[in-house]
């Protein structure tokens, strides 16, 4: 699986898991066949490990690959209830793969900032369509709850504070769709969204050195009870600004060395900036060919404030 990852030079750390190694197993189940996970796991011939590990990659470009086509069309409806005033965004899409409903549920999320479940239908048996949905939540609002006040709409549901699967009739979308609005507009859904604040700000860009990067990576793994820190350049110009697949590339000179860095699905929302901006920031380490560099990888950017 390193090798489909591109990772048998590099050291692996709690990230490469996270994003890279188990979306590949994870997505075996997502697409109905999880025995391939299974046998991966279990292989005690590397050639078998070999093929499953492959297996997988296939899977997982196919799950990206159906998340791509339904994404735009989801994301359009989305923006056309927050636009009409839903604290709750409750979406059908037609035909849409349930194992990658959560997935698109989570896209919805990080666009609008509110709870999101996504519906699609599942079976009909006897003129009676039922729908299959997941839902995605926001910090501080409990999605669980919300839900269990639509249960009248609901024939199963579970899950936590941050995600649930359900199930209902097709004829119950309308009056859940309104009964979670209500709900979610009874909660504090503007306290619930957490205001970006970086753990540290660079006053002085001589901070950020190789020194600096090295104890950070001292502080690893990062993750549940030990977030990664999250820091902040202001009034930086970002250079060689380039949108590769929806991503946001670009430079920034700190030191008289030019670092790059990456906006995961930031390029369309901040595209060719020409004016200074507010960069926050977390510092990657990267591996390209055995050989390792730092990147900034950039979760938000804002216009920069002249005030200091």
């Amino acid at each position: 699986m390193c090798e489909q990852c591109d990772l048998q030079t590099a050291p692996v750390l709690a990230e490469d898991i996270s994003f890279k190694l188990a979306p590949r197993i994870n997505a075996c189940g997502r697409l109905g066949v999880p025995e391939r996970g299974v046998e991966l796991l279990l292989a005690r011939d590397l050639q078998v490990a070999r093929q499953a590990a492959q297996d997988l990659e296939g899977l997982n470009t196919e799950r990206k690959r159906l998340e791509q086509l339904w994404l735009p069309e989801i994301l359009e409806k989305g923006g056309e209830q927050v636009r009409a005033g839903r604290r709750a965004l409750t979406i059908f899409q037609e035909h849409c793969h349930p194992g990658v409903l959560g997935i698109l549920a989570s896209r919805v999320v990080d666009r609008y900032g509110r709870p999101a479940i996504l519906l699609t239908a599942r079976e009909q048996e006897e003129g009676v369509i039922t729908l299959k949905g997941s839902g995605r939540s926001v910090p501080g609002i409990n999605l669980f709850q919300l839900v269990e006040r639509c249960v009248g709409h609901v024939e199963q549901f579970g899950g936590h504070a941050m995600a649930v699967g359900l199930t209902m009739a097709r004829a119950d979308l309308e009056g859940f769709a309104e009964a979670l609005d209500v709900a979610a507009g009874e909660a504090d859904l503007d306290g619930a969204t957490p205001t970006l604040s970086p753990d540290y700000r660079f006053t002085d860009k001589r901070e950020l050195n190789r020194a600096f990067v090295h104890a950070l990576q001292v502080m690893q793994p990062f993750g549940e009870g030990n977030p990664e820190p999250v820091f902040l350049l202001k009034g930086e110009r970002l250079l060689e600004q380039k949108n590769v697949n929806g991503h946001l590339l670009f430079q920034v000179r700190v030191n008289g060395m030019v670092l790059r860095g990456i906006g995961f699905n930031l390029a369309e929302a901040h595209a060719q900036r020409s004016g200074p901006v507010d960069l926050f920031f977390k510092i990657k380490k990267t591996w390209f060919r055995g050989s390792a560099r730092d990147q900034l990888q950039a979760i938000h950017l804002a216009g920069s404030d002249p005030t200091p």
